[in-house]
């Protein structure tokens, strides 16, 4: 359910461009950020995974056409291990069957290092984030910075115009420090200044610094595994970390990128939101919505794993909310999460600890599509009327939670009912790369009709 639109882009740009530190915009900045990585890498993929086929079918049909021959080894090969062959390439074929070959091996190369960089770059951001989070938690409490080894020099302090100035710089000493140690050292760091326990209640916590410490052997080793690496990942309980040797060379397969992702959202999202409760408890209000507002674009992008995740947090670890009907919504969604992940007893079990019998006919309704009720969920629809300010025809059309619901005839005919109109919504598609490539061939069409009428205009004048 939505409790409030989400931040248009124009209101996420302005919280960025603000010169005042904000948490709601350091939030915002990281997601986009973090984000815009995440949907482009199955494309940049995908991409490279088509030109590693092509090559390949280049080099197979090179021998195939140049009369290269396979010539099989002895037969006489021990053990199980596979017979091998070699290729007999005439001297003048040698040269274009090189060229093709590494072709290949550098397409291969890049599709095996590109996931890697990517890692890399989703740890660089949550530094950037944290920087920014660090220097925000000042400027919300600067008597934080009492606590601070960092000094000014006399000299240096002559050189400020103000009081403002010099505490910035202070700002920026403390967050360069702080970025200089582990990433262990610096939720300890966090802890010290916030007063909280912050790895308490954060099961992801151990994936957490698993990621951050391969980064780290990807940065400087080439992803060969190091005897700190097994160490601190042992310290901090990261399962199956017995299987991994020294000496190993770890890589970024596709599904370590995407739990690369979901946890560094998670883990950042989740200390933007505690660090900023606590210190600015008059803005729980406008945290509990900035916290929705991120689980509802989650569920409407399909992660439903990952706003699962976070939709606990705002359940189950986050004690105080502005007021009750934030905790119905929280709810609702995470039993959402579960509904839309197929997991329907999990659903059910949401809703049947929390007491709904005073909640009005919006929270109603969303239980009873929920339950999958259909009966009561129509005549709520048609108690609820045309004239909610709650639930609109755009709520129908857009809420997750009548994803499964509106694709109903029984759904369908009591929407013309109520608001005198056919139902007419095509879901959205997440683009694939076909969608993707004849995109950029009818643009690519359009820019060569575009030049070869320039071409033929009199005079070679565009008209």
């Amino acid at each position: 359910m939505e409790e409030q639109q989400p931040d248009s882009l124009e209101e996420i740009q302005a919280e960025i461009n603000s010169s005042k530190p904000d948490f709601a915009s350091e939030i915002n900045k990281f997601i986009k950020h973090i984000e815009s990585q995440a949907d482009i890498v199955p494309i940049v993929m995908s991409l490279i995974s088509l030109k590693l086929v092509q090559e390949s079918r280049h080099v197979e049909q090179y021998i195939k056409d140049s009369g290269i021959i396979e010539k099989k080894k002895d037969e006489s090969t021990d053990g199980d291990e596979p017979k091998q062959s070699k290729l007999l390439v005439p001297s003048d074929k040698f040269k274009g069957f090189i060229e093709l070959t590494e072709k290949v091996d550098k397409t291969g190369l890049a599709y095996q290092l590109l996931p890697i960089n990517f890692v890399v770059s989703f740890v660089s951001q949550y530094d950037a984030y944290l920087g920014g989070l660090i220097r925000t938690m000042f400027f919300a409490k600067p008597e934080l910075l009492n606590g601070s080894e960092k000094n000014i020099l006399f000299s240096e302090l002559m050189k400020f115009a103000s009081i403002e100035d010099a505490k910035e710089f202070l700002i920026e000493k403390e967050v360069e420090s702080v970025l200089r140690e582990s990433h262990l050292k610096q939720f300890k760091w966090l802890e010290n200044k916030l007063g909280i326990t912050l790895r308490k209640d954060l099961p992801s916590f151990s994936d957490f610094i698993e990621i951050t410490e391969r980064r780290n052997l990807f940065v400087h080793c080439n992803g060969v595994v190091s005897r700190q690496y097994i160490d601190v990942c042992r310290e901090n309980e990261v399962k199956n970390i017995d299987e991994i040797k020294v000496g190993e060379q770890l890589s970024a397969k596709p599904e370590y990128f995407n739990k690369c992702y979901q946890i560094l959202f998670e883990i950042g999202v989740k200390l933007g939101q505690v660090t900023w409760r606590k210190l600015i408890p008059d803005e729980i209000e406008k945290a509990d919505a900035h916290l929705n507002n991120v689980c509802y674009q989650l569920l409407i992008k399909g992660h439903n794993r990952l706003a699962l995740k976070l939709l606990t947090f705002a359940t189950d670890t986050i004690k105080k909310h502005a007021d009750q009907e934030m905790v119905c919504i929280f709810t609702i969604n995470k039993a959402l999460a579960h509904y839309l992940s197929n997991k329907k007893e999990e659903c059910k079990k949401v809703l049947e600890k929390h007491d709904w019998s005073a909640t009005n006919d919006k929270y109603k309704l969303a239980i009873a599509v929920l339950k999958e009720e259909s009966e009561d969920a129509i005549k709520l629809m048609k108690s609820i009327g045309s004239t909610s300010k709650d639930v609109t025809k755009d709520a129908y059309r857009e809420w997750p939670l009548f994803r499964e619901f509106r694709k109903t005839d029984t759904f369908k005919t009591a929407y013309v009912e109520i608001f005198e109109e056919e139902f007419i919504y095509v879901e959205p598609k997440p683009k694939n790369l076909e969608d993707i490539v004849s995109e950029m061939q009818q643009l690519k069409k359009e820019a060569l009709e575009v030049r070869e009428k320039e071409n033929t205009a009199p005079n070679g004048d565009s008209e």
